[in-house]
């Protein structure tokens, strides 16, 4: 015996007996001292509550023992129908949240495509500081071409205590075709070509591949495809893997390009291709999409009728 009841109450198991207790003399007991004397105080042992082993079956305590007793058919029906109302809400619920698992983006192909290209933003200090150099303006050095892109003056390091402050350098960042060394001879030309055009000489040079440039949403051309970039994987010096929403596939080799703060053109080293389905970078492909579909079935499944509805087993949600 392991329950405990008092005047009919219903019963408590022993961690629930309380810890102070008193008689009819307002004598207090506590602890242990309340327990081994509640014979005394009204207390009264029972014994524990019996196994339901059906949910047709319902217990109650009497006031002097435990009743177990059959649950009347329209009762249990009832009580049936409304956890299967609730089940198939929660069921209509996961159903609508993984709507997008079966939603394909209609006649978009996503080309997952590493880029290679020699373009490059070159960031020159020039030695020659008098001139008006400004944002598209034109740089030729030899065959390489390239386009200014940023200008700004910047004042090199100097000991103010012993030193007078020397003239500011200008310091273009230009779009070229390729790297431009230390030390060449830059002609720039104004947009314009106007009289303003000079020759600066590169008194130091940092580069960076354009295509750290990227961003989502830029646009993307392949001969007659279009598109826009959904996804950069990576794009630094050793690898530059973007994912791009495109009609149809763009090959491999093929001359890509690309606008967004630089617009200029890369090759396509390679190229895997896949349907896209899903939302805006979110894609899942064909193998992923076949489990939620099957996930979805077993959902629509459950129950079928409310006679089963404490009997269901929910099924797997795909990662």
């Amino acid at each position: 015996m392991a329950w405990y009841t008092k005047d009919y109450s219903y019963p408590v198991p022993r961690w629930k007996f309380p810890f102070r207790l008193k008689d009819e003399n307002g004598k207090s007991y506590t602890g242990e001292n309340a327990f081994n004397n509640r014979a005394k105080l009204g207390w009264i042992d029972v014994d524990n509550p019996p196994t339901i082993e059906s949910d047709t079956q319902r217990m109650y305590w009497s006031g002097v023992e435990w009743v177990v007793h059959a649950i009347p058919e329209s009762e249990f029906l009832a009580a049936n129908t409304a956890y299967w109302v609730t089940i198939r809400s929660s069921r209509d619920n996961m159903l609508k949240s993984s709507d997008w698992s079966q939603m394909p983006v209609s006649d978009v192909v996503i080309n997952t495509i590493n880029i290679s290209s020699d373009a490059v933003i070159s960031t020159f200090s020039m030695t020659s500081n008098n001139a008006a150099i400004a944002v598209d303006d034109t740089v030729t050095f030899g065959s390489v071409t390239g386009v200014v892109r940023e200008v700004s003056m910047v004042t090199p390091d100097y000991n103010s205590d012993t030193e007078d402050k020397p003239d500011d350098i200008v310091t273009v960042k230009t779009q070229m075709t390729e790297h431009v060394a230390d030390g060449s001879i830059i002609n720039f030309t104004s947009v314009a070509n106007t009289e303003v055009s000079f020759t600066g000489v590169v008194e130091s040079t940092i580069s960076d591949t354009i295509i750290g440039n990227l961003a989502v949403y830029d646009t993307v051309t392949s001969g007659s495809i279009t598109g826009s970039i959904s996804k950069i994987v990576a794009a630094n010096s050793s690898s530059n893997i973007i994912k791009v929403s495109v009609g149809s596939d763009i090959s491999e080799g093929s001359t890509i390009t690309f606008g967004g703060a630089y617009t200029f053109d890369g090759t396509a080293d390679s190229v895997s291709t896949s349907v896209a389905y899903g939302y805006h970078d979110s894609y899942i492909d064909t193998d992923a999409s076949a489990e939620w579909a099957t996930y979805r079935q077993e959902l629509r499944d459950l129950p079928s009728t409310t006679a089963n509805a404490h009997a269901v087993v929910w099924p797997m949600r795909p990662e």
